[in-house]
């Protein structure tokens, strides 16, 4: 009997471990991208909790989905021609 609990235990910590390892959670505020050997699968833009294989096959990178603005400043340079140029991004 005793053995059959240990057995049983063991199991179950195996199938928990394996589990933790295989899924990820999608907050509100980001996305994420699923990849498999590097190469995009999916991008998970809705929150909630998904699967992926573990052991490095899938990866999942997270980013973050709220605005990001960015606004330089106007650069003039200077071709070889000697015209000038006026740079923005």
């Amino acid at each position: 009997m005793n053995r059959k609990i240990v057995i049983s235990i063991a199991a179950l910590v195996i199938v928990l471990v394996f589990i933790y390892i295989s899924a990820f959670i999608v907050h509100q505020n980001e996305l994420a991208i699923h990849t498999r050997f590097g190469r995009p699968i999916r991008v998970v833009a809705e929150p909630g909790l998904y699967f992926k294989l573990p052991f490095n096959i899938d990866r999942v990178y997270r980013l973050s989905s709220r605005l990001q603005s960015f606004e330089s400043d106007v650069v003039q340079l200077m071709l070889k021609d000697k015209n000038p140029i006026i740079v923005t991004c």
